[in-house]
């Protein structure tokens, strides 16, 4: 069931999970991929006092439908079904904060949309760039990630997190991010039409 501040907005693609808390300008949450809204939780006493935070459970994740049963998952699609939400709820620019999955959607949403992000935090979330498909080393790790090697306790976090037939699709999206190609690319003349206030974060520093 949902939190005490929680909704299902219906979309296209189905139903769409979300937390609204504070007030003010609205900032939208966006967890990495395989979370949910409660990534954020550490975040949101202090982000609450200033602003109208809505936190989400990203599609396929948590309470969110799945776009489709497709291991194929695209940012693409994933930031159409932001800007839908955003229609939905009738607000007509954000800031965006995303993490990793996230970040990366967030960017496809900033770029999509320019006038629709005020401002912009990534954090992690330039795996892709500059090419159509994760580097090297990111392709390695989701190998070695993959459904059929996940160590126990990260598929049992995805069950509690999703349930056991969403938690094992994620896990197969997942991995299936190595053999993905144009998306999430996020190419030079795609990055230029970001105009928001960006700040990015990424590395150990």
């Amino acid at each position: 069931p949902p939190a005490a501040n929680g909704r299902f907005v219906s979309l296209d693609h189905g139903r769409l999970y979300y937390e609204e808390s504070g007030s003010g300008p609205p900032l939208l949450l966006m967890h990495g991929f395989g979370q949910t809204v409660r990534f954020w939780d550490p975040y949101l006493p202090a982000w609450t006092k200033d602003n109208r935070v809505l936190v989400l459970d990203l599609p396929g994740h948590g309470r969110s439908d799945p776009v489709d049963g497709d291991v194929a998952y695209r940012h693409e699609t994933a930031a159409r079904i932001i800007l839908a939400l955003m229609d939905s709820l009738g607000l007509a620019e954000v800031a965006i904060a995303g993490y990793s999955s996230g970040g990366i959607t967030g960017l496809k949403v900033a770029s999509a949309a320019p006038g629709r992000v005020r401002a912009l935090v990534v954090v992690g979330g330039l795996g892709s760039l500059p090419g159509a498909v994760f580097g090297a080393v990111m392709r390695s790790y989701l190998t070695r990630e993959g459904p059929d090697s996940l160590n126990p306790a990260r598929m049992e976090y995805y069950t509690r997190s999703h349930g056991a037939e969403k938690g094992m699709l994620v896990a197969r999206q997942f991995w299936h991010f190595r053999l993905l190609e144009g998306d999430p690319a996020l190419t030079p003349e795609r990055l230029a039409r970001v105009t928001a206030r960006t700040l990015i974060v990424h590395g150990d520093d």
